[in-house]
């Protein structure tokens, strides 16, 4: 593959916002490095791990979005696999929910099937109609009739926290050529992600700078109304 016409054929939007990333990130890298001398004593483990896991997550997103929409799919795919299997881990599923769990993973590869093919309008319903129904007839069917309902509610919001709301991040790759984008569907993608995460870092770093009052001190203690009210204005 030709590497100079591979960057020509990306719009120059998308390559101005990556490369403004990548700024930020090594810039991010330099403060880190300066920060032990103007606070010593102080610990910034933290601050250097989140950047690090920063660099590994730009990487795979701008190589997805560089190669296009079948490669942001499968990313998003295995990120939904990822989440799910966090979710239901958290939700300690029963050794009887094992063939119910089975079937909710399945949904994985028919969900992003759909995207794939573009079948927009069924990839609506598949999940919060389809899914929804068949779930709990199929434990019903086998007879899984213990904590039914809260066994029931919880493969049904897991399935569409992390793999039906993930998966529309997915299906902007599919716009029509139709739709005037500047930076092209990968362009709407990019503005999604860098919104979501610029919000995170803007959160943390006002946090940390004046953060005072928690927000929900048993829930997330770190959680302060002065990163959250910076990082929504940031």
């Amino acid at each position: 593959m030709d590497v100079a016409r591979f960057f020509a054929d990306q719009p120059p939007a998308l390559l101005w916002g990556l490369g403004g990333v990548l700024g930020a990130l090594t810039l991010a890298v330099a403060v880190t490095a300066v920060l032990p001398r103007l606070k010593p004593g102080s610990d910034f483990t933290n601050l250097r791990q989140r950047i690090a896991s920063w660099w590994v997550m730009i990487a795979l997103l701008a190589a997805a979005l560089l190669l296009g929409w079948f490669a942001v799919t499968a990313l998003f795919a295995v990120i939904s696999f990822i989440a799910l299997r966090e979710f239901l881990s958290l939700a300690h599923m029963r050794p009887e929910d094992r063939l119910i769990m089975l079937a909710a993973y399945l949904t994985i590869p028919v969900s992003y099937g759909l995207i794939v093919i573009d079948r927009y309008g069924l990839y609506l319903v598949f999940t919060p109609v389809y899914v929804f129904m068949f779930l709990p007839f199929a434990m019903a069917c086998i007879g899984q009739t213990r904590n039914y309902l809260p066994s029931a509610a919880t493969f049904h919001w897991g399935l569409m926290t992390c793999v039906y709301n993930l998966g529309f991040a997915a299906f902007l790759m599919r716009a029509p050529a139709s739709e005037p984008l500047p930076a092209g569907p990968a362009g709407a993608v990019f503005l999604l992600l860098v919104a979501t995460e610029a919000n995170d870092v803007a959160q943390y770093v006002w946090g940390k700078l004046f953060g005072r009052r928690k927000i929900m001190p048993k829930v997330s203690p770190n959680k302060t109304w002065e990163g959250f009210l910076g990082g929504w204005a940031t």
